[in-house]
């Protein structure tokens, strides 16, 4: 319901854990955030969660990831 771009979120806090790449990281988040659509602006209703095909906890992970990015 937030609008947040949970794989592009992903891809930019990969670009940080995979690579050290932390700049390149936040600028890519940055890009894909924009106003109103933050990893922290979830509100863990789960509708993700319900619909991921790889059963990921999406709702802590973008925890983390605004934690890393934000």
């Amino acid at each position: 319901p937030k609008k947040i771009r949970i794989p592009d979120v992903f891809r930019a806090v990969n670009l940080h854990l995979g690579n050290g790449q932390t700049a390149e990281a936040r600028k890519a988040y940055a890009e894909v955030a924009g106003k109103g659509h933050l990893a922290s602006d979830c509100i863990k209703c789960r509708q993700c969660e319900r619909a991921c095909p790889q059963h990921i906890v999406i709702t802590e992970r973008l925890a983390e990831c605004a934690g890393i990015l934000e």
